[in-house]
């Protein structure tokens, strides 16, 4: 979820586009519709940045949520 005070308007699409959180390279970047929400980990594996991400809507259910949450803190690595 976005946090107070930021101004969607000054953004590439304007109020109503998605909130650009991070650019990748010069076309991929991971982005929030107005009303969704975000979960990002991210960890370095064998020296290279591994990143999980989930989003979900304002329908989401508490279940739907908590689920997602579970399956990007389950994520475990090793030999």
């Amino acid at each position: 979820m976005q946090a107070a005070g930021i101004d969607r308007s000054k953004c590439n699409e304007g109020a109503g586009g998605p909130l650009q959180i991070w650019l990748v390279g010069s076309d991929g970047y991971f982005a929030l519709p107005p009303g969704a929400h975000g979960l990002v980990e991210a960890a370095i594996v064998d020296g290279k940045l591994a990143v999980f991400i989930g989003g979900y809507g304002s329908g989401s259910t508490p279940a739907e949520r908590a689920e997602l949450e579970s399956v990007i803190a389950s994520t475990q690595f090793g030999p």
